[in-house]
């Protein structure tokens, strides 16, 4: 597992000294360049098409798609000597011959039957690092992954967007701000298993996804590179069809990752790479003329990154994965509840309950605390307090799944972040109305 080495600390040393290291700028230039030039004309009409979403789909049939199959098993045959792939074979070959697995590889590498067979050998030797023997021949569910993977799923550091693009690709958006983990193996597993939950979706397998990596203003890269390649290498051996790779930055350092991150990628893939820097406004405007507007994004209006949808994908995800008490619907287990009580707090529409009037009353009382914090920690830690000041009177925070008259109780991350959007409505509040605490309308 060298290749994944979690103490890999990135090479950012020149940038300590001088400040900015031209030669990696020049390097990317030269990579970007390079690989567009060794493209015939066609080839380059056909990366852009890609790139901005105007290629059209190959059509299948069934007498296609078993032939592919054949030719990919005939490859894979060559290749599986000693192979995770071999030894998954081994266990459960329904599992890696099914028509549905071996499809995502097929569509991702252009119904290419070698370069598939070569991807599901690469694919199952991460897959056995990253999960061991035992999870070989099954989907990785939020049940194989231990508290500290789940942690970082749910950190909202890499999110599977709620739209699409204009092009109705799936967005896989990166917060680098948000990167936090126990160890970078955690990292690796948490990304395994958000890529691979969009992998799985029909329009992915299609269409293709986009991946934006946003690192503007307070959502920069704070790790300093850790484990960046392992990522890459991670992303790069997954089923997806990346039509678009976007870095959206207003650090010019970041051209020092990018020269480790293109060095690792296929000289095709790099011409599906754009970086776009400068502001928010003119990253999102740049953005924008790729597909993807700025309500995609989950930003509030201050450019703050929002983890509201994400966390509901995570909750959805455990639910249909079976998995009540993987993530805490703290102490509920998801249970229905007929009817909320005085105490409890109420996500939804505009709501007069006492809980709601008790939340209001303690961002009012906390919001000069919350707005002087210095750094996001300490602003999370106040949420927090507000969240236990609730529960230790007995309240609940519960909301209504859309379409339904029952109540849930939802995850403390939920209630949370939920607690932070009133503190920034506090703020924005005149004096006048501010002992009325933040707008009802979402509790």
């Amino acid at each position: 597992m060298d290749h994944m080495n979690p103490n890999t600390s990135g090479c950012l040393t020149c940038l300590d000294r001088a400040g900015f290291d031209y030669n990696a700028k020049e390097e990317v230039d030269r990579l970007l360049s390079q690989s567009m030039t060794e493209l015939s004309f066609q080839e380059r009409q056909m990366e852009q098409e890609d790139l901005h979403g105007v290629r059209p789909q190959l059509s299948e049939d069934a007498e296609m798609i078993q032939r592919l199959v054949d030719e990919l098993d005939e490859h894979l045959n060559k290749l599986k000597a000693g192979t995770a792939y071999e030894a998954a074979e081994s266990t459960d070959s329904a599992y890696v011959k099914s028509v549905d697995f071996r499809l995502m590889f097929l569509r991702c590498n252009e119904y290419d039957p070698q370069a598939s067979a070569a991807h599901i050998v690469k694919f199952m030797d991460t897959k056995l690092k990253l999960f061991g023997k035992a999870k070989l021949v099954q989907d990785i569910t939020l049940k194989d992954l231990d508290e500290d993977d789940r942690e970082v799923v749910r950190n909202g550091h890499l999110q599977v967007l709620r739209g699409c693009d204009r092009s109705g690709r799936r967005i896989f958006l990166e917060y680098p701000a948000l990167r936090s983990f126990k160890s970078l193996m955690n990292e690796l597993r948490a990304r395994f298993y958000i890529y691979m939950d969009g992998a799985k979706s029909p329009e992915a397998q299609h269409n293709g996804a986009v991946l934006v990596t946003y690192g503007v203003g307070t959502l920069r890269e704070r790790l300093r590179g850790i484990g960046f390649v392992e990522n890459a290498k991670v992303a790069l051996s997954l089923p997806l069809r990346y039509a678009g790779l976007h870095l959206a930055t207003d650090n010019l350092g970041h051209y020092v990752l990018l020269k480790g991150a293109l060095a690792i990628t296929p000289a095709k893939l790099r011409t599906r790479f754009k970086l776009h820097h400068g502001s928010h406004m003119e990253c999102q405007y740049e953005l924008n003329t790729y597909g993807m507007a700025r309500e995609l994004l989950p930003l509030t209006e201050d450019d703050e990154a929002i983890l509201e949808y994400h966390l509901s994908w995570y909750n959805t995800r455990l639910l249909e994965e079976g998995g009540d008490g993987y993530v805490r619907w703290e102490e509920s287990s998801n249970k229905q509840i007929d009817e909320p009580q005085p105490h409890d707090v109420l996500f939804g529409r505009k709501r007069s309950n006492t809980g709601n009037k008790r939340v209001r009353q303690l961002v009012a009382a906390l919001s000069p605390e919350y707005d002087s914090a210095a750094t996001k920690v300490r602003k999370r830690q106040i949420a927090s307090s507000v969240v236990e000041e609730i529960q230790n009177t007995g309240g609940r925070f519960l909301m209504q799944p859309d379409g339904t008259d029952r109540w849930e109780e939802v995850p403390n991350l939920f209630a949370r972040n939920k607690i932070m959007k009133h503190f920034q409505n506090q703020r924005r509040t005149s004096k006048s109305s501010a002992s009325e605490g933040p707008s009802e309308s979402d509790s």
